[in-house]
């Protein structure tokens, strides 16, 4: 991110996300692969989380700041409101492989949107050399290993009851065009009002 700049990784990791996306709906085999391709889209697409965006935020807006973040993040909150219902209708017309293949797809055509709208933003500048250094004491600090482990555990949880969370509406029986509205209305309300009330 430093040595290249927030908006290039940006659309770099949005087209390796596109590209991870249409080689899950291709080339899986079996469990295996679908993991290391689940994994190599986890990498590769990790520019495109708000670290990125973050850098152009705050490069644009050093004034009202906590607003601005508030309004861009709502973006992930509607995407959780919108995009399972999307999935499910792609996996009903065509299956899981036209489901990843459809999301690659719209991936693909984000990517120009987002380079027309921002390339004349702030994100463009790189790092000078020896700006970043790395300070491997902080990983031996107390504070930093508990906020370390902190993160973690709250990471498995909550990440654990989405992975799981449709299937055990499955197994309650639940029909599946609600499914997805289950599973995506809380998470995205919730979302939408934590950005908005931080700002």
């Amino acid at each position: 991110m430093d040595r290249f700049g927030a908006f290039r990784m940006a659309l770099l990791s949005g087209g390796a996300l596109a590209l991870s996306f249409l080689l899950l709906g291709l080339v899986t085999g079996g469990l295996v692969s679908f993991l290391l391709l689940t994994f190599v889209l986890a990498v590769l697409g990790s520019a495109t989380t708000p670290v990125s965006y973050g850098r152009m935020i705050v490069g644009n807006f050093p004034r009202r700041l906590g607003l601005v973040y508030g309004i861009v993040y709502c973006g992930p909150g509607l995407a959780a409101l919108t995009f399972p219902s999307l999935v499910g209708r792609l996996l009903d017309a065509y299956g899981w492989r036209g489901a990843y293949i459809g999301l690659a797809i719209l991936t693909f055509g984000m990517i120009p949107i987002i380079a027309l709208l921002l390339k004349s933003q702030a994100g463009h500048e790189r790092s000078k050399p020896g700006a970043a250094r790395q300070n491997w004491g902080l990983y031996a600090d107390r504070r930093f290993l508990l906020l370390a482990i902190i993160f973690l555990l709250a990471s498995t949880g909550i990440f654990g009851t989405i992975v799981h969370f449709v299937p055990m509406l499955t197994d309650r029986g639940t029909p599946t065009c609600l499914r997805p509205r289950f599973f995506c209305c809380l998470p995205a309300v919730c979302s939408c009002w934590r950005r908005a009330t931080r700002s």
